[in-house]
């Protein structure tokens, strides 16, 4: 199934932090490090030298259970004008089990209750710029709502592999690619007229970014989102929310038509 194929994802509003651009001109800094914990779900379809994907992360290998993986991410930007983010993540994810079917991979044929062994290392980092375009309700004081457009590039780099356990082969999947991607952020960030204890403001962030992959036989991309920040008085951030990083790529005879999914976590600090 391609992600063309999965409108329900489209569906999604998406709002993260990454790519807030303040709407006050005296933010106390123009560089932010945070720091997060991506909890996401691995699910999708992955297939090694055969005509489609057809091995199931989980219902077959059962690598989709919550996994924790540490994001990074540092931030220049210029109020109301620019950003640019430079971010990162490392996930992997391991089983063993028994083949509940016949499952093809490379040179490997899996029969039913066979032993495996499988594990997945996904690891990615982005660069990505984003500019105020339009700032269609804009108060020093209340509510302000900003459009930004964004560009960026991810680079992408999984390594799959597969041993059945009783004959004490292995077979790898690996591919490494290059997002091009491209898409739309919607800010909108409320300052309480009053202090409000330590509040300063709460902020919704929203981005949807496409992307075209290269490298291998290429593919394409999906990164949605959705949460809230809360900015402090001290230079303090808290955020939760949500994203999702969907992939259809293939390099060589290994097909990854899947994605990464979960809560976002983070605390970030101003300098």
């Amino acid at each position: 199934m391609t992600i063309a194929a999965r409108p329900c994802l489209l569906g999604v509003v998406s709002v993260v932090l990454v790519g807030t651009t303040p709407t006050r001109a005296d933010e106390p800094s123009d560089l932010l490090v945070r720091v997060g914990a991506w909890i996401p779900r691995l699910e999708g379809q992955v297939g090694l030298d055969a005509a489609e994907p057809t091995i199931r992360l989980g219902a077959d290998l059962d690598l989709d259970g919550i996994e924790t993986s540490l994001n990074g991410e540092f931030e220049l930007r210029r109020p109301d004008r620019w950003r640019l983010l430079v971010s990162g993540f490392d996930f992997s994810a391991t089983d063993r089990g028994t083949a509940g079917r016949t499952l093809p991979f490379g040179s490997l044929d899996l029969a039913p209750s066979d032993a495996y062994v499988t594990t997945l290392d996904f690891t990615s980092v982005a660069t990505e710029v984003s500019w105020t375009a339009r700032a269609p309700y804009d108060r020093a004081a209340g509510t302000n709502l900003h459009i930004d457009p964004l560009v960026g590039v991810r680079l992408i780099d999984i390594d799959h592999r597969l041993t059945d356990v009783a004959a004490g082969t292995t077979d790898t999947g690996r591919g490494e690619w290059g997002v091009l991607y491209g898409g739309l952020e919607v800010n909108a960030e409320w300052h309480p007229a009053d202090q409000l204890g330590a509040l300063r403001s709460l902020r919704l962030d929203g981005r949807v970014a496409v992307g075209v992959a290269v490298g291998g036989d290429g593919g394409e991309a999906l990164q949605i989102g959705a949460g809230i920040a809360v900015d402090l008085s001290a230079p303090l951030h808290l955020y939760f929310g949500y994203r999702l990083l969907e992939l259809d790529v293939k390099h060589g005879g290994y097909e990854f038509d899947a994605g990464l999914q979960g809560l976002f976590l983070a605390g970030a600090i101003d300098f």
